[in-house]
């Protein structure tokens, strides 16, 4: 089939030509114009006709409140005639002038809402206050004007004051006639008859100041009902109300007091009392007020009106447990406190806990007095609680748990001497739990004759015997004979991860006490140069004075083969000087050199406060053969009187922190020992060492910092805490 199409056909279906459509949206933009212009227009017109709806509405107003007496004499703004007209007459006035009972004008939420910059430039419609014509007005421009008018909520409860009102051109009439006369220019009253009465009775004048007008009737009216401030409800116990006050209301001058009665949450009350200014009540309390009358014949007590101020608990916060959650090295493990976290301390509230250990074993509930002593693993649990479910009710708990991590070592053992009833002698070796908690199940290894137990590997002793708490070790009674009891802690079998053996911790004790009275000399000799708190000795001699029962140590012939001599150190033909260290902790010390000692005689030793005062630059130069340009070392002793530690001659420590090179109480090398050491000296005559001051107590020459060839370090090893 042979389909055939007309131009006519196919010139249709080809749509609107472009000058076609060009013209069809001109034509719809002017029409949409005329549209936008004309809305605009009637927009306008509606703003003003409500312009000047409200303009002739207020200007009636502002007649009628000049008619009640009112004055705009002092109203500059439309703001502040909108003010004026919201104050009321007084009640004096109110019972004697025509008007409105209160006097108020307009709504007290009228605000007038100006214009701003922009808006004042334009030719928009402004409503002004014209004070010489009294009156509002609409203007095109000039300056700015009210906008419109609007009820604006946040006013609602302003107080606008009482305004006294002059007199007005009608009042009440005093005599023969109608009820209200007018008071303007004109000689006859305004309103006729002038002779009709309002009452039966020849001669009666109203007076509205009295409730039955003047008649005689006896008719009582009741007193108007005071008002309670604040109002009562349910208060927290942070803002509940303590004091309250009254108001008495409309009461007229003569009719009545205001009273009051408080009834307590126990039921007993205050009774009714006259009200004479403030009064404080407390929790549940109930208050009632009335206002009592003073004139029977015409008034009765008014309504009583009730306000109940009741509290609500309130929800306590939740307490504070420091420091957070986690894991803390042994030997920095922290003391747990509790804080009330804003929560109020009182005599309603306390803050209890509990702790739980690693096993799941829970402790009971305890009130916090302080500091909390946990040990590792331990779960601490705390909340504020109420005392009183009245004023607060519980907090949420909260819970940390402390963990152990890394690896501390355990504090060197405590030794304690005691004596039973039968008068025997006993020493027990403790834990010193003071320095960290102490893990279940840390052994104690010692000996009895001196010999370190020794560190194997895997955190045991290489030898000594596992103290019993239950078997002290007993004090020898028999003359001459000696124990020195040396002890380590070890840590327990369970966990040697998080905890290392202990320093040397050592003890001696004998039937009778050679040597320094009241105490021993602990001697260690080295010869390297250690950080402070990381150090060691290479040998260590307990009680050396009370094992040889002698007051003097030969620096060149110990008697005990476990120190080095200072030969040992320093070959022939080394030069080299001696120096001393905290001499004003150990001012007992008598230092001996190439001299025999004789305590009676100075000249054979010199104190070692006074050698170390001397400059390193002005000593002696030694050396062990007497190589050319130095003084052969022959002989050297650090001497003491018996009665050295009683008079405070000898620094007192401990073993362990003098041999980790622990900083004493000022930084001192050694916790404070007394330390000679023999420091390098070139050939020349030079000095090859460096000191450090500040690590000595006491003197000028310091501590060997750099050059040290060998040193020996004494002190009184006694059953205190390191210096």
């Amino acid at each position: 089939m042979k389909i055939i199409q007309s131009k006519r056909c196919s010139r249709a279906i080809s749509g609107f030509s472009l000058m076609e459509v060009i013209g069809v949206v001109t034509v719809l933009g002017l029409l949409a114009a005329v549209a936008l212009t004309s809305f605009k227009s009637t927009q306008g017109a509606v703003v003003q006709a409500k312009m000047l709806s409200d303009v002739t509405k207020l200007n009636s107003l502002v007649t009628i409140y000049q008619a009640s007496g009112g004055s705009l004499a002092a109203a500059v703004t439309p703001q502040d005639v909108l003010d004026t007209l919201k104050t009321v007459r007084g009640a004096v006035d109110a019972k004697t002038t025509v008007g409105p009972v209160t006097g108020r004008e307009v709504d007290v939420r009228l605000a007038a809402r100006m214009q701003t910059v922009n808006e004042a430039a334009t030719s928009a419609a402004r409503v002004i206050w014209n004070p010489s014509t009294q009156k509002f007005e609409i203007a095109y421009g000039g300056a700015a004007g009210v906008a419109s008018f609007v009820l604006d909520d946040a006013l609602a409860d302003n107080d606008y004051g009482i305004e006294p009102r002059t007199a007005t051109s009608v009042k009440y009439n005093s005599e023969n006639g109608w009820v209200w006369k007018n008071e303007s220019a004109q000689s006859q009253p305004l309103l006729s008859p002038s002779n009709a009465l309002v009452s039966g009775a020849p001669g009666y004048t109203f007076d509205p100041s009295v409730p039955d007008g003047g008649t005689g009737s006896s008719v009582v009216s009741a007193l108007p009902a005071p008002s309670i401030t604040p109002r009562g409800g349910s208060f927290y116990l942070s803002e509940f109300v303590t004091t309250v006050t009254i108001d008495q209301g409309l009461l007229v001058a003569g009719s009545g007091v205001p009273g009051y009665t408080v009834i307590h949450e126990d039921g007993t009350s205050t009774g009714w009392l006259p009200y004479r200014g403030p009064f404080s009540i407390t929790y549940g309390d109930i208050v009632q007020a009335r206002n009592t009358t003073t004139d029977a014949a015409r008034y009765s007590d008014s309504p009583v009106i009730s306000e109940n101020y009741a509290v609500r608990p309130t929800l306590l916060n939740a307490p504070l447990i420091t420091p957070n959650a986690g894991s803390y090295l042994a030997s920095a493990w922290p003391a747990i406190t509790i804080s009330a976290n804003g929560a109020p301390v009182g005599p309603y509230t306390a803050i209890t806990y509990k702790v739980t250990s690693s096993a799941g074993v829970s402790g009971p509930w305890t009130n916090y007095t302080g500091p909390i002593v946990t040990t590792y693993g331990d779960t601490v649990t705390a909340k504020n609680v109420s005392l009183n479910s009245k004023f607060y009710t519980d907090s949420g708990t909260v819970a940390n748990t402390y963990n152990v991590t890394g690896s501390s070592k355990l504090p060197p053992p405590l030794f304690t001497q005691s004596t039973d009833s039968a008068g025997k002698s006993w020493i027990t070796i403790n834990a010193d739990t003071s320095k960290m908690p102490i893990p279940a199940g840390t052994r104690i290894y010692y000996t009895l004759n001196g010999t370190d137990p020794g560190i194997k590997s895997t955190e045991d002793p290489v030898t000594g015997t596992l103290f019993n708490p239950s078997k002290p070790i007993a004090v020898p009674t028999t003359a001459g004979t000696y124990l020195e009891i040396t002890a380590r802690l070890y840590p327990p079998l369970a966990d040697k991860i998080h905890f290392d053996t202990s320093d040397i911790g050592d003890f001696d004790v004998s039937a009778s006490e050679p040597g320094l009275l009241g105490g021993h000399i602990d001697v260690d000799t080295s010869h390297l140069i250690y950080v402070a708190g990381r150090g060691t000795t290479d040998a260590h001699v307990h009680a050396y004075d009370d094992k040889y029962n002698v007051t003097t140590v030969n620096l060149m012939n110990f008697l005990d083969t476990k120190l080095a001599e200072i030969s040992k150190y320093i070959p022939n033909g080394v030069r080299f000087k001696l120096i001393v260290a905290n001499g004003s902790l150990s001012p007992g010390g008598r230092l001996s050199i190439n001299k025999t000692y004789n305590a009676s005689d100075p000249t054979t030793y010199v104190k070692v406060t006074d050698y170390s005062n001397g400059s390193t630059s002005g000593l002696n130069v030694y050396s062990m053969d007497g190589v050319s340009g130095t003084t052969k070392l022959s002989s050297l002793t650090m001497n003491f009187s018996t009665d050295t530690l009683a008079i405070g001659g000898l620094i007192g420590t401990n073993t362990g922190a003098v041999r980790s090179n622990k900083a004493g109480a000022n930084g001192e090398y050694r916790d404070g020992a007394l330390v000679v050491q023999a420091v390098r000296v070139n050939a020349d005559g030079s000095d090859a060492f460096t000191t450090n001051v500040t690590q000595s107590n006491g003197g000028v020459q310091g501590v060997a910092a750099s050059g040290l060839l060998w040193e020996c370090s004494m002190f009184w090893h006694w059953h205190g805490a390191d210096y």
